[in-house]
């Protein structure tokens, strides 16, 4: 947030007061667009780091696998470039997924919209209860609460069904070996398949994800972005 630039340049024990007025565009949840919050921080100490000079030797012994500074300046502007190009690639295929579920019909199954509801509101209600503000209607945070749990559900949910029906009709599918290959890549310590684990419940959820990423990559690959 812009208002704790305010901080830079103060000193030990220093005090601020700081007026935070959330917006559509820094609100971390729609609860908050329009709140007014009121902030005050005390400088408890301030630590001087001393910047040790940027050379070969500070490169060889941060990173031995870089031989030189321009190797490692080269090869973080790549990646940030890479990062860069994938995160525009995320957008513009989240943007067609809109258009579609915008321009298509469902019949939501019921049961399955109040079941995946129930798990999400669970999922989140310990975060959902520390970042209230209990001096407002909770009956009301509560009732927000559940209006963006289900419209989350909802957006989800139709998404699904329009990759699964793009799947089909385009004929894609998921082998066995392709399981393989990309656990594989994905697991290459017990920590990786602790998260591994915590992210896919089966193997069956691992193919659906492998399956959905492959759809969207179709996606892009038919519809690719005009210059």
């Amino acid at each position: 947030l812009d208002e704790f630039q305010q901080i830079i340049g103060k000193k030990q024990n220093d005090i601020l007061q700081l007026q935070i007025h959330f917006t559509e565009e820094n609100a971390p949840t729609s609860r908050l667009v329009g709140q007014n919050v009121q902030l005050e921080i005390s400088i408890k100490n301030v630590i001087h780091a001393d910047q040790p000079p940027i050379d070969e030797h500070l490169i060889q012994k941060l990173f031995p696998n870089f031989s030189s500074l321009e190797e490692l300046k080269n090869t973080l502007k790549e990646e940030t470039l890479n990062e860069f190009v994938e995160q525009r690639k995320s957008q513009y295929i989240q943007k067609l997924l809109d258009q579609i579920v915008q321009n298509s019909n469902f019949i939501l199954d019921d049961e399955l919209l109040e079941s995946e509801l129930h798990l999400l509101k669970q999922k989140n209600k310990s975060s959902f209860y520390a970042a209230q503000d209990f001096h407002h209607n909770i009956k009301e945070q509560l009732q927000q609460f559940e209006k963006e749990c289900k419209s989350f559900i909802e957006k989800n949910i139709k998404e699904q069904l329009v990759l699964q029906e793009i799947s089909k009709l385009e004929h894609i599918t998921i082998s066995e070996e392709e399981i393989a290959y990309n656990q594989e890549l994905l697991i290459q310590s017990p920590e990786d398949q602790d998260y591994f684990n915590r992210s896919f419940s089966s193997t069956e959820d691992f193919k659906q994800f492998l399956l959905q990423e492959k759809t969207l990559a179709k996606l892009y690959e038919y519809n690719p972005p005009t210059l």
